[in-house]
């Protein structure tokens, strides 16, 4: 057994942190930053005096740069190779570095069976590893921009059936490592939504488009019921009988398969929804010049989806619900129509 992890943990211990963009043979950009103006969020004043709280590692500052549009700087999509690295249970390690991505805990020796490997190309991230969206929308336009540098690698060991069908719908399969020494690893900055990721998820929105048209123009809800990270809307259903008497198409993705969320989401013109990782089966697949509406937490409120609607040129709104004393929310049937005749 061979204590490289143990080594990198002590490392860190008596020196100064190092990342890979630190100890990098080399590194290259694959696009470059790029300035972009941003709309505004479609929501109201009276929906901002009811945030209590926002989603874990922000701040109410910089949730409301998003939502307030304008020109915001895009960070450039960088290539950094390493040498001489291991990949053990799903973290990239050297004994002067460790980049944590895997979802189990980094293990204090690594294998010497593990497979030794030439060169590959890293195509997981920490969020996209542990959260359905992330993974859909920036490891699946990761895996593209990791195929024209090399074999693309994922960490990810399981995946639901959800993520089955979408890797085969969107021709992104890639080989599952947890453990291996690898003599040339290179890891890609995506974080930017710069012109080259709105590439990308066009591309992937297009493969989609190939197997099933586009159904004529529509409106979805995607429920979201009791799932992820406590966010319980407790009136959910009865928005969602509300919205069906509008033309609505109610979905689950708890109750339907990836292809029909497809099938329904490709023409989908506006699409509501509690905010999280769920209503990425929607802004995936929907046409750009759509508007997609979160239904917010008072306690939590997360705009992170606004950067990826900006970046495919949906439109995004919300509206803040009221807290109820069992710790969920509930929103009222006018906040939500108040928004809809803004997007009409």
């Amino acid at each position: 057994m061979i204590p490289i992890p143990t080594v990198a943990r002590l490392m860190q211990r008596v020196a100064p942190a190092r990342s890979y963009r630190d100890i990098s043979a080399r590194s290259w950009p694959l696009s470059p930053s790029c300035a972009r103006h941003e709309p505004p969020a479609l929501f109201e004043a009276s929906d901002t005096a009811r945030i209590l709280g926002v989603a874990e590692s922000s701040t109410l500052a910089l949730q409301m740069s998003r939502v307030s549009g304008g020109l915001r700087q895009h960070a450039p999509t960088m290539a950094y190779m390493i040498r001489n690295a291991s990949l053990c249970n799903g973290h990239v390690v050297r004994p002067n570095m460790v980049y944590r991505v895997g979802a189990g805990p980094m293990p204090w020796f690594a294998s010497p069976s593990r497979p030794q490997l030439e060169a590959v190309v890293l195509a997981s991230t920490a969020f996209g590893v542990k959260f359905f969206g992330h993974w859909l929308m920036d490891d699946m336009p990761l895996t593209l921009a990791a195929r024209h540098l090399g074999e693309p690698i994922s960490v990810l060991d399981h995946l639901s059936d959800h993520q089955r069908a979408y890797v085969t719908l969107m021709g992104t399969e890639t080989r599952s490592l947890l453990n291996a020494q690898v003599k040339e690893l290179v890891i890609i900055d995506d974080v930017g939504q710069n012109s080259f990721k709105s590439q990308r998820l066009e591309e992937l929105r297009s493969r989609l488009l190939k197997r099933y048209p586009a159904a004529p123009s529509t409106k979805v809800m995607v429920l979201r019921k009791n799932t992820g990270k406590s966010r319980l809307l407790v009136n959910e259903m009865e928005i969602a009988e509300r919205l069906a008497e509008q033309g609505f198409r109610i979905l689950s993705p708890l109750e339907v398969c990836a292809e029909e969320l497809v099938q329904a989401c490709l023409g989908a013109q506006v699409v509501v929804g509690v905010e999280g990782s769920h209503l990425t089966h929607a802004l995936a697949c929907m046409p750009s010049g759509g508007t997609l509406i979160t239904l917010q937490p008072p306690h939590r409120f997360d705009a992170v989806i606004k950067d990826w609607c900006d970046c495919r040129q949906i439109r995004f709104g919300f509206v803040v619900g009221q807290p109820v004393h069992d710790g969920g929310f509930v929103v009222s049937h006018d906040q939500i129509d108040r928004v809809l005749q803004r997007v009409a």
